[in-house]
């Protein structure tokens, strides 16, 4: 009886390790869906201290399983998958609100806005005050040319001051 048992469970076991994938790419395994919901808590919480402990606990894994199964399914650590969504999430804030970038650093987790400009100019290559004003004037010329067009001298206008 005993026998059977383990035998069931190491043919379960080999069988759970398998990675099924549908034929379009898309994950299927339960493992992937705990690393989608810390990945949905990372989203939701990039204004706040997160902590890997705090991450797996989400996942309902180990430390240890969690950044081998994120790194796996994401492509990323859970530490990189942190600082490359706070600095996707500053980039919509810096294009498209008209907080200062002191509130923008504090929105996206950052502790100052220091830290904040240094990591922004270091993943980007351009500092934030800088893309604010490209994103910006990108923004409104696409607003011209969907309207069919304004007039370029008052858009300009318009641009520079922003």
């Amino acid at each position: 009886q005993l026998f059977r048992e383990s035998v069931g469970l190491a043919i379960c076991a080999r069988l759970a390790s398998y990675d099924s994938r549908p034929s379009d790419g898309r994950s299927n395994s339960v493992q992937d869906m705990r690393v989608r919901r810390a990945a949905d808590f990372i989203h939701s919480h990039l204004g706040s201290d997160m902590t890997l402990l705090q991450l797996a606990d989400v996942a309902g894994m180990s430390r240890f399983h969690f950044v081998r199964a994120f790194k796996r399914s994401m492509g990323l650590t859970p530490f990189q998958y942190v600082a490359k969504s706070r600095i996707t999430a500053a980039q919509e804030m810096l294009a498209k609100d008209h907080k200062s970038i002191a509130e923008v650093a504090l929105s996206a987790g950052y502790a100052s806005q220091s830290h904040f400009t240094a990591a922004f100019t270091r993943t980007t290559g351009i500092a934030p005050s800088r893309y604010r004003k490209q994103a910006r004037r990108t923004l409104l010329l696409r607003c011209c040319a969907a309207k069919g067009g304004c007039d370029l001298d008052v858009a300009r206008s318009v641009v520079l001051r922003i």
